[in-house]
Formats: C-alpha cells, sequence, structure tokens
C-alpha cells in the first residue's frame, strides 16, 4: 500500500471511522458495545489481536458478512494502538461481493475506451507548452501540445512582404499592358511571381497549424510521453488520449450463444475494481468467428459515462437470456430465442 493511500486511511481511523468494500467500521467504547442488541454481539465476528500495552485490549469486529455497517469495539483510551488496529483491518478487508453466481452466461470482459488516439508529432521542433499530465482532462478544441515556431513565423512575415510586392508590381503590369508598354510574357510574368508568393503563404501557413496539436474531443490523458523544453522528431510519440464518452466493454463468447444473441441484446457489466454493476447493450459483433476456438468477440457500450471506470479496468459479462428475449426475437443469424412450440388445439 502506498503512503498515499496510508495517509488517508489514518485519517479516517483517527476519525473513528472507516469503509471498505462495502463494509463500514464504527469505534465506539466497551462500555458501549456493552450495550449492543444480542444479534449484533452474536453475529459472525473476527478477533483481531492487539500487542498487550498500556490501555490496550482486544479489538472485535462483529459484522455479519451481509451486515453494514460493522461495529468496531475497542477502549476508547486505546489511541496508542490505533496504527496497529488499522494494518488489522486492513487484513480483514472483504472481497467485494461475486459477479452473478446464479448465472451460467457470464464471460470475462475488459473496459476500452470509445475513441483513442496516440498523438505524434508532426514536425521536428523544440516543445513549448506540455502542461498536460496522466488522468488530466481536456475539451475538444484544447491545445494539448504546442512546438516553438518562432522561426517559421518569421518567413510568413518575410512571404507576406513579398507577396504584397508581387501584387503591386502585378497591378502595374496590368495597367501597362494596356497602354502597351509591355509585353504579354513580361504580364504572365509577374502574374506567376504573385501566384508563387502566395502559394508559399499558404505552405508556411499550413506547416504553422502543425504547431498545435489540438484535442481531437473531450476527453482524458491516458498516458504522456514528452516533458517541456524537450525536442522532437516527426513522429515521435507524445501521448495516448481517450474520450470521455460511455466506455465500452470487449469479450469474447462462444460462437453457439449467437443463436440468441444480436445488436441490442442488454447485458450487465460487474467491475472488480468498483464492485458495482453497470448496464450495457451490444453495440457490435465482429465479423469472424475463429474456428478454432469457436468464439467470437463482441463490443458491449455502457449506458453512461462513469467516472470511477477507466480503460483496462475488468470484470464480468452477464447476459440474462429472458431479457435478450424481451429486446430481440431473433439471434443475430436470425434464429428464434428460445423457441416454444404451439399448444396444441383440443377440437370441441
Amino acid at each position: 500500500m502506498s503512503a498515499p493511500q496510508m495517509a488517508v486511511l489514518a485519517a479516517m481511523f483517527f476519525a473513528g471511522y472507516l469503509s471498505f468494500g462495502g463494509t463500514s467500521f464504527q469505534f465506539m467504547p466497551q462500555a458501549t458495545a456493552a450495550s449492543l442488541p444480542a444479534e449484533v454481539v452474536t453475529a459472525p465476528k473476527v478477533t483481531i489481536e492487539v500487542p498487550k500495552a498500556p490501555n490496550a485490549a482486544n479489538v472485535v469486529v462483529a459484522a455479519a458478512q451481509n451486515a453494514s455497517p460493522a461495529v468496531l469495539v475497542a477502549p476508547a483510551e486505546s489511541a496508542a494502538d490505533k496504527q496497529n488496529v488499522m494494518q488489522r483491518i486492513i487484513e480483514y478487508i472483504p472481497d467485494p461481493p461475486p459477479a452473478d453466481t446464479d448465472s451460467k452466461y457470464q464471460v470475462q470482459a475488459v473496459l476500452v475506451a470509445k475513441n483513442s488516439a496516440v498523438l505524434s508529432s508532426a514536425i521536428d521542433g523544440r516543445i513549448v507548452d506540455y502542461h498536460y499530465r496522466s488522468g488530466d482532462h481536456f475539451g475538444k478544441g484544447d491545445t494539448l501540445v504546442e512546438f516553438d515556431c518562432a522561426v517559421d513565423r518569421a518567413k510568413l512575415k518575410e512571404f507576406q512582404a513579398r507577396q504584397s510586392l508581387s501584387a503591386r508590381q502585378l497591378a502595374a503590369y496590368n495597367q501597362l499592358r494596356k497602354l502597351k508598354t509591355v509585353s504579354e510574357i513580361e504580364l504572365e510574368t509577374a502574374a506567376a511571381a504573385n501566384s508563387q508568393s502566395l502559394a508559399q503563404i499558404d505552405q508556411i501557413s499550413q506547416h504553422l497549424n502543425l504547431c498545435r496539436i489540438v484535442a481531437p474531443f473531450d476527453g482524458r490523458i491516458m498516458r504522456t510521453m514528452a516533458n517541456n523544453y524537450e525536442f522532437a522528431q516527426t513522429g515521435r510519440v507524445l501521448m495516448e488520449v481517450s474520450s470521455r464518452e460511455p466506455l465500452q466493454a470487449e469479450f469474447i463468447v462462444s460462437s453457439v450463444w449467437l443463436r440468441w444473441l444480436n445488436v441490442g441484446t442488454p447485458v450487465t457489466i460487474y467491475i472488480d475494481e468498483s464492485g458495482k454493476r453497470y448496464g450495457a447493450k451490444l453495440v457490435r459483433i465482429n465479423g469472424e468467428v475463429d474456428p478454432v476456438s469457436q468464439s467470437v468477440q463482441v463490443v458491449a457500450e455502457l449506458d453512461g459515462y462513469n467516472e470511477e471506470l477507466l480503460p483496462g479496468m475488468s470484470g464480468k459479462a452477464i447476459f440474462n437470456t429472458d431479457g435478450a428475449d424481451a429486446v430481440s426475437k431473433f439471434g443475430y443469424h436470425g434464429l428464434i430465442l428460445d423457441p416454444k412450440p404451439p399448444m396444441p388445439v383440443r377440437p370441441k
């Protein structure tokens, strides 16, 4: 466990409250614990031993597996042993509830971003603005990376000055041509010089657009691979980003399930890291079945965006065939879901 996590736990501990895996621990003096209802005192409990020290005693966690909050009974004067008790409580952290032991239609799933991108440098240059870090949020159109393009801006001013001169020369040649004092080739040469100046301005302007990497969507930084003041060559990977849209879950199912699976079929996604279930619907079925494993990859999209979920988290995809039948009568191959033969009609 990292130092910041320990600091947070310590603060919660000394405040007299802790919560792990949906189970809350509340501290109280032994005198208060003596007046607890019988069903709490006799509930399944775990004893956490505290080393013998002045004003120290055993600490009891009275908690049935389905009870919340649990009661942590401790003498009020045992502050000297709280750090040790906290470590013992950490060892007692219960596992998250199982995904769904009753459903036989469940497979391993992993979360992926709906849209993601690996952003690379399109030019050679020194980085002057790179303040986003992994986990930061950004909006569409925000500048994620900016390069030093002072030389290119100076060139743009030079080309603009040249174009201004060539435009005036072309206007003068047009007037002289009306007076028939210049040849046709001289007029065409002046026009070509002006067109060349305009093309140079457009070229340098397009190059200046590459000096900034703009966010293509609202999203979050997944990974950074550069820093300010570094020199980046063309093609260097600078960062990876993902969109802040409902995440998608990818998983592999038996190809036989295509008899009743279809785009739009509801599915429940259980995530191990959060210990929660999220509603989702199938949005894509890959166009090829692996003939060796007789499986196919499918993708489901969660019903909404959840801030606590990140790409790479894993869990289970749980199907309810009754729910699938209610949404789509036909499976991916057009087979009827759970066909039921019609009831025979008795003659009257």
